[in-house]
């Protein structure tokens, strides 16, 4: 009988940890302001940073880039290209790298960034 006991014991406390861990884990979510329109094309990537492709509150289709809770207007990338990827977390890249777009500043760069990359780290990589 004192088996059982112990057994039901630790599983209640078992049972109670797990219950006030949970409430910790939620509160640490992040919460967006709600805006209504028609997404097109999306990716996320961690850490809260989003690209987004479509038309928010009626404005006109664009392309707009989120991190932190800020929605920023990305002006020089073209509404219904291809969205292909974050490189560094510095630049968008565009249509399987035809152009790529500064998140920083918002400016187009036909610059090839990703063997630009390549180049700097295989650079890095022979000098150690």
């Amino acid at each position: 009988m004192l088996k059982r006991v112990t057994k039901v014991t630790s599983l209640l406390v078992a049972a109670a940890s797990i219950v006030s861990i949970v409430p910790v884990m939620a509160a640490d979510i992040k919460k967006f302001d709600a805006k209504e329109g028609t997404i097109y094309n999306a990716i996320v990537k961690g850490g809260g940073k989003a690209i987004i492709d479509g038309e928010i509150n009626g404005e006109d289709e664009a392309i707009y880039y989120v991190a932190g809770g800020k929605y920023t207007k990305l002006d020089n990338a073209s509404p219904g290209d291809e969205i292909n990827d974050i490189v560094e977390d510095k630049y968008l890249k565009m249509n399987d790298g035809d152009y790529y777009i500064d998140l920083t500043n918002g400016e187009k760069t036909e610059k090839y960034i990703d063997q630009n990359i390549k180049d700097d780290r295989a650079e890095a990589l022979r000098k150690k």
